[in-house]
């Protein structure tokens, strides 16, 4: 290859479909942040669920163990803490309700006049009234102000949970959850964990509940309504009996399929021989479903790992048949905690990562960092970016808003990095991302590599001092052959056991990245 193709190549790899990491998922940059805020006191504080609002805001919905700070009212150890958030980040109002136990807020709907929170609550004082066992289901009605409308307890003797509501098209909601229960409001239980749906109308008064599972633990994570009246759920399942078949072996990611009044039309256990899970399930277009949680299995269902735990998204046709999937991530622990259809179609991924390798090669933040993927139609990555500061950052909901950008709802222990403002301990950290998503090609100015074409060792050399990032070298088939931390001017890569052939050597920044080709002859 002579030295004009050589460089013309280099100049356009970006646009060549053979460097496929370049060339698609990585120097697609993902979005830009336009706002962020921490909310929280001196205690910790988690955002589980936020939904935009008719009124161009944010709600958001999770826990608070203090009272100080952006906190009022709390009742003493973990509460309900649901904040309602203008367009541009300021508190419109707060509200923090429980009792004197542990009671944590996991989801949250808007309706006409305010807003419904389910979670599960311990306390059986102060604002919780008739709780039935060690723990309950709690859901919550608020006007559009923040006060109380209703509130009711739900479950048995047991520990009783919900972690998904919805709002249904005949008018009520249909919440999602955990019981171990088979008294007060729980039937049917098969044993330790099983999951737990319940119907209930529009003034909380249950229309169906139903157990679903076997002898062993499981657990619902996510349920939405479907086209034509019924109900996906998901979960997790360690049981290989009662309504579940075909268990891989530990725990499996559970789909089930409902009819409108909560009887199963089928039931799928998917995944490997170790543990796998799915968090958030969405129906799509074509009458399927996209689902993502995590796998540590590399048999099965499940064709890849990197190491770990890695992200599992996984694309399922109307009757629970896998079309395809896809597990991203590195050799640390990856987690996806929602999934949703974007407008101009694919899937946004929101969840953590505590990888700096593989799929998540830039992250160079400490702890766990949340992590954004945007997927095409097909489960590849379009962009990727971690995000947060040095300590614990991990991400929890993402929703589309009406400008084409995202809002993410998280808990970070950071006050560093991408995270400004916290108030101590962990804090709910809310994120507004522009619509801003572009191809970053780099400055072909920016570095040299040499020798090029080279038989052995090359030097890399930046025209200014790189703050700290990292470098890899990718073969023609996007395998990472080699990754390092990368820091100031100059760096040598040694090539001299790698197979003859073309490579591109990157230099991952964020938000971008950049690239040029190296012939090892």
């Amino acid at each position: 290859m002579g030295p004009l193709v050589l460089h013309m190549i280099e100049r356009w790899s970006i646009f060549s479909p053979a460097v496929l990491v370049c060339a698609v998922a990585c120097c697609q940059v993902g979005p830009s942040i336009q706002w962020q805020r921490a909310l929280g006191g001196s205690g910790d504080e988690r955002a589980n669920a936020i939904v935009p609002t008719s009124d161009g805001g944010y709600a958001v919905a999770g826990f608070t163990t203090w009272s100080d700070g952006d906190v009022h009212g709390s009742n003493g150890n973990h509460d309900f803490w649901i904040v309602k958030l203008s367009d541009s980040d300021s508190i419109l109002w707060q509200t923090a309700i429980g009792g004197s136990v542990v009671d944590y807020a996991m989801d949250l709907v808007e309706i006409d006049t305010g807003f419904v929170v389910v979670g599960g609550v311990e306390s059986n004082d102060s604002d919780v009234v008739g709780s039935h066992g060690l723990r309950d289901a709690w859901v919550v009605m608020l006007n559009d102000s923040g006060t109380v409308r209703w509130k009711k307890c739900y479950g048995g003797s047991g520990l009783d949970w919900a972690t998904s509501i919805e709002v249904t098209a005949e008018g009520g909601y249909i919440v999602a959850g955990s019981t171990t229960s088979n008294d007060g409001d729980v039937s049917g239980n098969h044993g330790n964990h099983d999951v737990w749906v319940l119907k209930l109308s529009d003034t909380a008064s249950v229309a169906w509940g139903r157990s679903l599972g076997g002898g062993a633990y499981d657990a619902a994570t996510d349920i939405t309504q479907t086209t034509d009246g019924g109900y996906i759920m998901v979960g997790n399942t360690r049981s290989n009996d009662g309504d579940v078949i075909g268990n891989h072996g530990a725990s499996d990611a559970w789909i089930v399929k409902l009819n409108g009044l909560g009887e199963i039309v089928w039931a799928n256990a998917m995944g490997g021989s170790a543990d796998d899970s799915f968090t958030s399930v969405r129906q799509t277009a074509d009458g399927g479903y996209i689902a993502a949680g995590s796998t540590s299995s590399n048999d099965g269902d499940v064709s890849e790992n990197h190491g770990g735990d890695d992200i599992w998204i996984v694309k399922l046709d109307a009757a629970g048949g896998i079309l395809w999937q896809k597990s991203v991530g590195g050799s640390g622990g990856d987690h996806a905690t929602a999934v949703e259809r974007t407008a101009v179609g694919g899937y946004i991924v929101a969840g953590n990562t505590n990888s700096h390798d593989g799929d998540a090669g830039m992250n160079f933040l400490g702890g766990f960092s949340a992590w954004l993927i945007q997927t095409d139609e097909d489960g590849d990555i379009s962009w990727q970016r971690s995000l947060g500061g040095s300590a614990n950052d991990q991400a929890f909901d993402i929703e589309e808003t009406n400008d084409g950008g995202f809002i993410m709802a998280t808990g970070s222990f950071s006050e560093d990095g991408d995270v400004t403002g916290n108030h101590g301990g962990e804090d709910m950290w809310i994120v507004k991302f522009n619509n801003d998503v572009g191809i970053d090609e780099g400055d072909p100015s920016a570095f040299t590599v040499s020798p090029n074409p080279t038989n052995g060792t090359v030097s890399v050399l930046c025209s200014k001092p790189m703050p700290a990032s990292r470098i890899e070298l990718i073969d023609m088939l996007g395998r990472t052959v080699m990754s390092q931390q990368f820091e100031g001017r100059a760096t040598t890569l040694d090539l001299s056991q790698l197979s003859r052939g073309l490579y591109s050597i990157r230099i991952l920044l964020r938000p971008g990245v950049m690239s040029k080709l190296v012939l090892l002859e």
